[in-house]
């Protein structure tokens, strides 16, 4: 690109530059005011001119163990038992900082070469601070990240920015996710910009405007959403099923979340609603489920609402008892939980059906990991529990279910008790 400016390299070294109108800035002080930046290298270019390159490590996390159904299982924590040190990877912020007096355009400057085949990189006007206009190189959302942190003022519109940055496809979809999430940041503001986004060529710029406006709240964007959910297309409408899920919840979602229960997807936070808002008129969705359930986890959630919304909840320490004995997977010193005081609770407990269900979902509890333990401490209880009971609790779960899977394992289960 041709230039208005000769890159040279004199006063490397020299961190401050002083314009034009006597304002004094420093690419060392920049870098501090930012955790996790460093100062890469600062030449100065001429009067009232400075080429800046930030850098900053980011790490490539790998999948994480028991990552599955949308994260319901797993921890950071485990990764990082699990995993050796993760690698990173140095992401350059190419900044230019330019005297205001000077006649001087992005298209003007000399910018590297650097094909950062990883990250999608944008040339932006960043706007004002300390008396200099800014340009950089870089991805959308760590130019965001810069505007928003040190209070750049004017510049390019940084929403319009955002919403390019949802149609970025780079490694790890990094500029699509981050963008989403700065994006939520400007709350209403940026709802207008989001359902313009929804009408977009691109199908996957309108599902993250979607997802998006899920972490908005307010009556506009409740709106855009159920009308997206009770649309004519399936792909948007599950994109907005996901933006209503996000919490708060809203009561102005009563219906879709309804139709979410008797669909049985995202059952969890449609259960969380209910209970949320007191709505004792999904007890017939809920019953459904427990009549033809699509997996034992929409069963057990199902079977838990019912409870809550009759006024007879399942004990808090059934579901403490089971979590404590499921997370000792994850544990350095899995001797910090008595297995056997855990064992006790089921034992001891009045709420015979519920401890059934909770010891069957812990016999037969996998993710990536030896779950040899936590089956056995689930069959234990099974076979210490009142047969009777137990056989009865089985025989209406395997009937109910609809995942042949979780079918079998249930029968396989009953056959262990068969006479």
């Amino acid at each position: 690109m041709r230039s208005k400016i000769a890159f040279t390299l004199a006063s490397v070294g020299a961190t401050a530059l002083v314009g034009a109108q006597g304002v004094v800035f420093d690419a060392e002080e920049m870098a501090k005011l930012m955790p996790g930046y460093r100062l890469g290298s600062y030449t100065q270019i001429s009067d009232g001119v400075a080429h800046i390159l930030l850098l900053k490590e980011v790490i490539d996390l790998p999948e994480q163990p028991g990552r599955q159904g949308g994260g319901q299982v797993g921890s950071r924590t485990a990764a990082k038992e699990i995993y050796p040190p993760l690698p990173t990877r140095p992401v350059a912020v190419e900044l230019f900082a330019v005297d205001p007096s000077l006649d001087i355009t992005v298209e003007d400057l000399p910018w590297g070469n650097d094909p950062r085949p990883y990250w999608h990189t944008e040339l932006v006007d960043m706007g004002t601070w300390r008396g200099h206009r800014w340009f950089a190189d870089a991805l959308i959302p760590i130019q965001e990240y810069i505007r928003g942190k040190l209070g750049f003022e004017g510049g390019d519109d940084r929403i319009a920015l955002l919403i390019k940055g949802l149609g970025v496809e780079d490694s790890g979809t990094m500029t699509r996710n981050s963008s989403e999430r700065q994006l939520a940041a400007f709350g209403e503001e940026a709802v207008p910009y989001l359902e313009q986004a929804i009408h977009a060529s691109q199908e996957q710029v309108s599902r993250s405007a979607l997802r998006t406006l899920g972490k908005i709240q307010g009556d506009r964007s409740t709106k855009i959403l159920l009308d997206h959910f009770f649309g004519e297309s399936p792909k948007l409408s599950a994109s907005a099923a996901y933006g209503l899920i996000n919490k708060p919840y809203r009561p102005q979602a009563k219906e879709a979340y309804r139709r979410m229960a008797a669909e049985q997807y995202y059952l969890q936070h449609v259960a969380a609603a209910v209970l949320e808002f007191q709505w004792k008129d999904f007890a017939p969705q809920f019953s459904a489920v427990l009549e033809s359930a699509e997996n034992s986890s929409g069963y057990w959630i199902a079977f838990k609402a019912l409870r809550a919304l009759g006024g007879r909840p399942v004990p808090e320490s059934l579901i403490e008892a089971k979590e404590k004995v499921r997370t000792s997977l994850f544990m350095r010193d899995r001797d910090e939980i008595s297995f056997e005081d855990q064992r006790r609770v089921f034992l001891e407990s009045p709420d015979v059906e519920a401890a059934t269900l909770l010891a069957i979902m812990l016999s037969r509890y996998s993710t990536k990991g030896v779950t040899s333990r936590i089956n056995a401490f689930g069959l234990s209880v099974l076979d210490d529990l009142p047969r009777e009971k137990v056989l009865e609790v089985m025989r209406r779960l395997e009937s109910s279910l609809r995942d042949e899977r979780g079918k079998e394992a249930v029968r396989s289960l009953l056959s262990r008790w068969k006479d």
